[in-house]
């Protein structure tokens, strides 16, 4: 068969109003045409008619010049296609294995659509399409490299039904030649909707995998762990993944070699990033198995890269090799995965449902779309973003649940050490610190702020008279008598020895004095040794602003003044 090199510059201005209603129709008419196909009109014309008619194709010498096709076209219909084989319109016909283009016919089927639009799948061709001997549309250069997958929409006049449509497809993948796929007839904005609904799982995917990125990615900041790089890296290219088998990438980038390109490499990258992941997560003597596994994939894809750059086209092939270690190796990582959940690794539990669960779509997609031995004309893998949002969550969760746990453990290490062991009351290290956050408090609720310093009368007599021991007795009740008195607005420290301070938040000097005269009555009346009575000396001191810094020392001079008016009392600041 000869090869039919077209100018370049041959291109209608059908052409250009064609792609003008066909972009004005992907972006306005969906929402429109969503409202219509409610009505029973609408019910009554969405329904496309598919083109399962006569299909023909010829193996023959055809023009050599554009110009020429016409009227051969003219002569090759009213001969009733004489020389024309008929085949079923969906498998490859059975032409020379050099050819490199081929022309198929079919008849447009019998409708009543007001605005009928044909709608059909080429993968790796180049097409034209001819109504009668007249080209109305053209997609890639015929004699050039088309691979990728793409989707073809064009008007048809309005009493096209049973007149001719003729294909002229070009293609250096000879396996696809000639295969027209999903090839019908339907209202423009059916047709349109078709092709948006047909991306309803990848536009349901798309935004969850985007939203993962973002959490791992904020979670990454904050925790430079590697299996965070591993999973940013596997959702960039499963996002990559899901754009470039989806619909709408042609909408945004009429690319098919970009896309063809851009979904190859994430297939080929998706299974060994996937199971990096799950190596961090397994045990140290499973990890083994795993990195023979992952050398597998990519040293398949490197050897199909390095094919496709040869010019051998070993890329598409190379996929074959993929999705057969997918639905083989992949089977020895369940197990592994599995081994390690039920022995309690929490993080394998995470793990196992999508490690059982994206295989199988994998290989699922496999045979549907790579191998065409399973009778669907959609994507399976989008499903797998339920399971992998369900395992991102799981491990975020297991580790929040274990920092949370740490920092309770830090928490409560970094309270015994600000607790005095003896008296349950903080120690003096809390001071400063308690002292700075009250009088922030204090200053923005403009509210004031007492200090009571207290000393136990007397309390070396007790150490040196009744032993140590009692008088470690006397601190504890004397601690134990005067917490009862307090509430949430006041600290309790020990500042030293037999010393404490009460740091009094929202307390002005006269609430402060009736406190102060509540725990001495509370002191004396509370039996701490036999035949011993305990009591206290106290001094109060006020806060007088941010630019004070000697409330504590004010309060220790009043302590000694009460000490000086003969004890169990209490004194004021003199300032």
């Amino acid at each position: 068969m000869s090869r039919l090199k077209l100018p370049e510059n041959r291109m209608t201005a059908r052409l250009f109003t064609s792609d003008y209603h066909l972009h004005f129709r992907l972006f306005l008419i969906p929402l429109i045409a969503f409202f219509l196909t409610l009505s029973p009109l609408g019910q009554r014309s969405a329904q496309a008619i598919s083109m399962d008619g006569i299909w023909r194709y010829y193996d023959g010498v055809t023009p050599t010049s554009p110009e020429a096709i016409p009227s051969w076209l003219n002569q090759t219909i009213r001969g009733g296609f004489s020389g024309w084989n008929i085949y079923d319109g969906v498998s490859h016909p059975k032409i020379d294995p050099n050819a490199t283009d081929i022309w198929v016919t079919t008849y447009v089927p019998p409708h009543s659509f007001i605005q009928p639009t044909l709608y059909f799948i080429t993968n790796n061709q180049a097409v034209e399409v001819y109504y009668d001997s007249h080209m109305i549309y053209k997609a890639g250069e015929i004699g050039e490299e088309n691979y990728g997958t793409r989707w073809h929409l064009m008007d048809l006049p309005r009493d096209s039904s049973g007149r001719t449509l003729s294909f002229h497809l070009y293609s250096p993948v000879n396996q696809r030649l000639g295969v027209i796929n999903s090839p019908n007839v339907g209202n423009a904005t059916e047709q349109v909707l078709s092709i948006i609904w047909g991306d309803v799982l990848s536009l349901m995917a798309l935004p969850l995998s985007l939203f993962i990125i973002v959490l791992v990615g904020i979670y990454y900041i904050s925790h430079r762990e590697r299996i965070y790089i591993y999973m940013l890296t596997f959702m960039t290219f499963y996002s990559l993944w899901l754009l470039s088998t989806s619909n709408i990438r042609q909408i945004f980038l009429d690319a098919p070699v970009f896309w063809r390109n851009a979904q190859l490499l994430s297939v080929y990258l998706l299974c060994p990033l996937g199971n990096l992941m799950a190596r961090e997560l397994v045990d140290a003597r499973d990890k083994t198995p795993f990195t023979y596994i992952i050398y597998a994939y990519l040293g398949i894809a490197l050897l199909s890269v390095l094919g496709e750059g040869m010019g051998y086209g070993t890329m598409e092939t190379g996929v074959s090799y993929s999705y057969m270690l997918l639905g083989t190796a992949q089977l020895y990582i369940m197990f592994l995965i599995s081994r390690s959940a039920f022995r309690g690794n929490k993080q394998s539990r995470a793990l196992l449902p999508s490690v059982i669960a994206l295989p199988i779509l994998g290989v699922m997609d496999g045979l549907t779309i790579h191998y065409h031995l399973l009778p669907f004309s959609f994507y399976w893998f989008p499903l797998s973003i339920i399971f992998i949002l369900y395992f991102v969550i799981r491990i975020l969760q297991e580790n929040f649940a274990a920092e949370q746990l740490l920092n309770d453990k830090n928490r409560e290490l970094e309270q015994k050490l600000q607790i005095d062991d003896l008296t349950k009351c903080f120690n003096r290290g809390t001071l400063n610190s308690t002292l700075i956050r009250d009088a922030q408090m204090c200053l923005r609720a403009k509210v004031p702020l007492s200090a009571l310093m207290l000393d136990i009368d007397f309390f070396k007599a007790v150490n040196d008279e009744c032993g140590h021991d009692a008088g470690d007795k006397v601190l504890v009740g004397f601690a134990a008598a005067i917490r009862p008195l307090l509430d949430s607005r006041h600290t309790f420290i020990r500042y030293g020895g037999e010393e404490f301070i009460i740091l009094c938040r929202d307390f002005s000097l006269t609430q402060s004095e009736e406190l102060a005269r509540t725990i001495l009555l509370t002191i004396a009346g509370t039996n701490f040794l036999p035949d011993r009575t305990i009591t206290v000396s106290i001094g109060i001191s006020s806060w007088h602003g941010s630019s004070d810094t000697n409330l504590i020392k004010r309060a220790d001079e009043a302590l000694y003044a009460a000490k000086n008016a003969g004890r169990n009392c209490y004194r004021v600041e003199l300032e």
